[in-house]
């Protein structure tokens, strides 16, 4: 939302139905320049005005040719907005009934940044991921490295290829078994299996000091689901509403549809005879 601000973007936003019975004035039509000027040079005053104060102005022909009330007129009229502090119009906000007559829209700011998220959609879908990144460049979400873009991002590669500088194969090996047969079941095979072995070690595995636990890598491996999905959903059911997309990516990526979907393979397919253990003993999966 604040991104989106520091641009003239927000200024073109359409956030409320033309309705000319309400949010219409005709060409050429207008308040009192004295009405006018409270917005502005009174804004605490402004707030009690309703719209009903604005309807209940009886302007003689005098006053609308010469643009402005008399003082009986005003003094009314200001008598009737500080009414509005009693009885049934006590505590009520007119902002939204009375802005468009004062030239004004209030936008809400997770309309803003609704915008933003939208406009980074329509780069994605049409343009892809590379020029998505320098969206996120352009309205300052986030600042690139100096002589480093952040479409390079998706080129990213690890400074060494092995987690673990000090950490020989046979270090690593030592806490994984029948690693060769998980890499022919995934048909791929670990340059560093250091990352396998940090994918599959449990927290509570203290004994594994080499790489850690999978909470590192599942911070981003989350992140990679949640767009996929995300993606997949779009692409194929066009004909749902956005709240009903997200309620369908909700049900898709949490932990009880990984939990409840790893039940059902090892209940239908031996899924433990499968992949058997990769780990020593002592090691938690």
């Amino acid at each position: 939302m604040y991104c989106l601000r520091e641009t003239d973007i927000p200024s073109r936003i359409s956030c409320s139905l033309f309705d000319p019975r309400v949010t219409w004035l005709p060409p050429s039509i207008n308040l009192p320049e004295d009405v006018l000027d409270v917005w502005t040079e009174q804004p605490s005053f402004a707030k009690l005005i309703g719209p009903h104060n604005l309807f209940n102005l009886a302007l003689s022909d005098e006053e609308i040719l010469a643009g402005r009330c008399n003082e009986d007129t005003y003094r009314r009229f200001v008598q009737g907005c500080k009414s509005n502090q009693q009885g049934y119009y006590a505590g009520r906000d007119f902002s939204s009934g009375v802005n468009y007559f004062f030239g004004e829209v209030a936008v809400q700011n997770k309309v803003v940044a609704d915008t933003l998220e939208a406009l980074l959609g329509v780069v994605v879908r049409n343009y892809g991921l590379q020029h998505g990144f320098r969206m996120l460049e352009y309205f300052g979400i986030c600042k690139p490295d100096v002589d480093k873009p952040l479409s390079q991002l998706l080129d990213l590669q690890l400074k060494s290829t092995k987690m673990r500088a000090n950490a020989s194969p046979d270090d690593i090996d030592g806490f994984l078994i029948n690693h060769s047969y998980l890499e022919q079941n995934l048909g791929y095979e670990f340059r560093d299996r250091g990352y396998l072995l940090q994918a599959l070690t449990h927290p509570s595995f203290s004994t594994n000091r080499l790489t850690g636990c999978y909470q590192e890598l599942e911070f981003i491996g989350d992140a990679i689901l949640d767009f996929l999905i995300s993606a997949y959903i779009f692409e194929n059911n066009t004909k749902l509403r956005p709240g009903e997309l997200t309620d369908l990516r909700s049900a898709l990526v949490n932990n009880t549809t990984w939990d409840a979907s790893a039940c059902a393979t090892s209940c239908t397919s031996s899924f433990w005879q499968r992949t058997r253990c990769y780990l020593r003993p002592s090691a938690s999966l």
